[in-house]
């Protein structure tokens, strides 16, 4: 019984410890992942010389009326 609450309170201690830099961590790991999407989303065609732009749908069903 107090092998079993000594390590409960051990991992409560290093919870209370730890907390501020888990919160700190978590924030910097969501940060970097915006930012590695946007740099994604920016250079997704710049190894292309053209860009493909979206197609008007609407414009090629008036073509085969």
């Amino acid at each position: 019984m107090a092998m079993v609450l000594n390590v409960m309170l051990r991992f409560a201690w290093i919870q209370t410890v730890l907390d501020f830099e888990f919160s700190f961590m978590h924030k910097q790991t969501m940060w970097n992942f915006f930012r590695l999407e946007n740099e994604h989303l920016n250079n997704m065609y710049r190894a292309f010389k053209s860009v493909p732009l979206p197609s008007n749908y609407d414009e090629d069903e008036d073509k085969d009326d």
